[in-house]
């Protein structure tokens, strides 16, 4: 883009020149031999078509519309004896009419400052958008301003303390405990810091915790921002990453909730406490009411540790004033306070969405979180009675997670729930519609987010499904406080709706720390999130490309969940899918396979007819490098601990090959 006019011109020329030698193979010939050959339609290749004629159109000419649309989109521009026409042509189903009429206004936008390009040295900064699509992608770009709350979510929570001292704020193991309950644990443990560190170290070194998640490690959490502190929940479930966050968060102090967890910081030079032991321990009133340390709401309110994209660990830091600014959104885009909330906690604790749903459920509502503990984070049976006897209204679980719940579970005993939240993972919208078919009574909401941009950014809800181009669910419109833009990668600049570009995130809600951020030209700051996306007309942002999702294979970059969308909507004896490559090293070569993994829905084994279904199914929506080399059944897919697909612990290559 850093070329002028004139050099863009020559370029496109040339590349039409390199092709232009097949220019006279009739296009339905090509559509046949394409079919014949592959078994593919002219769709999985291309989908837009541009025709320049270069004969003069008649006045009188009379026109044809065809019934069915050769492309998705084709735009003809033809000559006229004033000057030139742009004709375009849509498929009704796949392309919307705004979006075509649009795309048809930018062409002439810049047919019409052809001479004012000519003068510019770089097209880099030139704008193509017509006023009509700016102001869309404004109105796209934010929901809902807000720029600004007054007060953090730990002086809210006390707020509800005080108001609703006796309701029962948390239920884990069948121990009932009140808001009062929770604010004296807290008062406890905000002692036995003051016990152990200089306040000013606490408000500018991080408190790590080393925790099981249960009361205490949520009173801590109360206890640290009390004090005006800030907090790093690492999981007793992944050691390894204990010893890299002790390593790179530089600690003022580490808290325990067990003896049994000091073995994991051993090496750290930093004090160890362990705040279980002295909770039966009379101490000096600190007053439940009254803030001894000023809370800034500029100041982080905790630390996370993300895996990482590149596999090299971040550690992020959120604000109180972004906290609170998400818990508003929370509150406003759920309903919070509009009924009574019991929350199942599903998360890890070294998750923020561990974080989300504390402040959900005690924070944004006097509402009641009901752990789950670790170790039946998978057990559908267990989860289902706890959802059940407590009556939880209000989860979030991972898209495998929540249909294998559902798919296992007596539709009464889910009856409670009243919104279910997806997140974490790509969700197919096969996925989607199975969820909701079943679940119908309940609100089914599609979640996205960053740890760099305080745990969610935006939320997708509608009865009616948008086409998409990946098979996946829309993450649909920012949440109030959030701003989402689609931009160019090269120059910065919005893609018009329906145009793939990279996602961004703004807003007071953007993080510090190891964090992607880039200015634009406007001076605006926003959080490159490495995630392709685009506008759809209804205003929702569609996502390609997670880097969960995607795969190199054979020199392709395929989009896994693309496929198993297809097959699990053309093939209902398909319950369950899984696709994922695969590499067999031998004799120093390697070969990849794309191996798809079904469980079936009422069948015992997989059929021949059944398995060409599979593949016949997918070959008429995707190219060739997209057909699943290998098909087998398994009786359930595995999931890890965080309700994601185990792939490793699906069956190998070897296995599959029988080598």
């Amino acid at each position: 883009m850093n070329d002028t006019l004139e050099e863009h011109v020559l370029n496109v020329a040339r590349k039409w020149l390199t092709v232009f030698s097949h220019s006279r193979y009739p296009l339905n010939k090509v559509s046949e031999m394409i079919w014949r050959k592959n078994g593919k339609n002219l769709g999985c290749f291309c989908n837009v078509m541009f025709n320049y004629i270069t004969f003069n159109v008649g006045k009188d000419e009379l026109r044809i519309h065809a019934k069915h649309a050769k492309m998705q989109l084709s735009v003809d521009i033809a000559e006229d004896t004033d000057g030139y026409e742009i004709l375009s042509e849509r498929s009704e189903e796949l392309i919307e009419k705004g979006l075509s009429r649009r795309f048809a206004g930018s062409m002439i936008e810049v047919c019409n400052k052809f001479q004012i390009l000519l003068g510019r040295k770089s097209l880099r900064f030139a704008e193509f958008l017509t006023e009509e699509e700016i102001k869309l992608q404004d109105d796209f770009t934010e929901t809902e301003k807000i720029d600004y709350t007054s007060e953090s979510v730990y002086a809210i929570f006390v707020r509800n303390t005080k108001t609703t001292p006796a309701k029962t704020a948390l239920v884990y193991r069948g121990k009932n405990l009140t808001y009062s309950n929770i604010m004296n644990l807290s008062d406890n443990i905000a002692f036995q810091i003051l016990n152990c560190i200089d306040s000013n170290a606490l408000q500018s070194l991080p408190i790590i915790l080393i925790m099981e998640k249960n009361e205490i490690a949520i009173a801590t959490m109360f206890a640290v921002w009390k004090l005006g502190g800030f907090f790093l929940p690492v999981s007793v479930l992944h050691a390894p990453t204990v010893t890299e966050a002790i390593e790179r968060a530089n600690p003022c102090l580490i808290l325990i909730n067990d003896d049994r967890f000091e073995i994991y910081a051993q090496n750290s030079k930093c004090k160890i406490v362990c705040v279980k032991n002295s909770l039966d321990n009379s101490v000096p009133e600190i007053n439940t009411y009254y803030f001894p340390f000023v809370q800034e709401l500029g100041k982080p309110a905790y630390m996370i540790q993300t895996s990482g994209s590149t596999g090299k660990p971040k550690q992020i830091r959120i604000s109180h004033m972004s906290l609170s600014i998400l818990a508003r959104a929370w509150t406003t885009r759920y309903e919070l306070q509009k009924s009574d909330v019991n929350i199942l906690q599903w998360a890890q604790l070294s998750f923020d969405v561990f974080i989300g749903d504390i402040v959900r459920g005690m924070c944004c509502t006097s509402g009641t979180v009901c752990i789950c503990p670790n170790n039946s984070r998978l057990d559908t049976d267990y989860i289902t009675k706890m959802i059940r006897t407590e009556h939880i209204s209000l989860v979030e679980f991972t898209p495998q997670f929540a249909l294998t719940l559902i798919e296992n579970s007596n539709t009464k005993d889910l009856k409670s729930l009243k919104i279910l939240i997806l997140g974490s993972d790509v969700l197919p919208t096969e996925v989607y519609r199975k969820i909701q078919a079943i679940q119908s009574n309940q609100r089914l909401i599609n979640s996205y987010g960053m740890s760099e941009a305080t745990i969610d950014s935006s939320c997708f809800e509608a009865e009616h499904m948008p086409i998409t181009r990946g098979g996946t669910v829309p993450v649909g419109k920012p949440l109030p406080g959030v701003r989402m833009k689609v931009l160019e990668p090269e120059t910065l600049r919005p893609c018009p709706v329906g145009t793939l570009g990279e996602f961004y995130i703004g807003g007071h809600v953007v993080g510090s720390g190891d964090t992607d951020i880039v200015t634009l030209s406007s001076g605006e700051v926003m959080l490159k999130t490495n995630d392709r996306a685009c506008w759809l007309p209804s205003g929702d942002l569609e996502l390609f490309g997670r880097l969960d999702s995607v795969c190199k294979l054979r020199g392709f970059r395929i989009c896994t969940a693309e496929i198993e969308n297809t097959i699990l909507i053309k093939c209902g004896f398909v319950r369950e899918v899984t696709v994922t490559a695969l590499t067999n090293e031998k004799d120093g070569t390697k070969t990849q396979f794309l191996c798809a993994f079904v469980v079936l829905e009422n069948l015992k084994e997989l059929s021949d007819v059944c398995n060409d279904k599979i593949i016949q199914s997918v070959k008429e929506q995707h190219p060739y490098y997209m057909v699943p080399d290998l098909i087998t059944t398994v009786e359930n897919i595995p999931l890890t601990a965080n309700g994601k697909v185990n792939h490793a612990a699906l069956p190998s290559l070897l296995e599959l090959l029988h080598i």
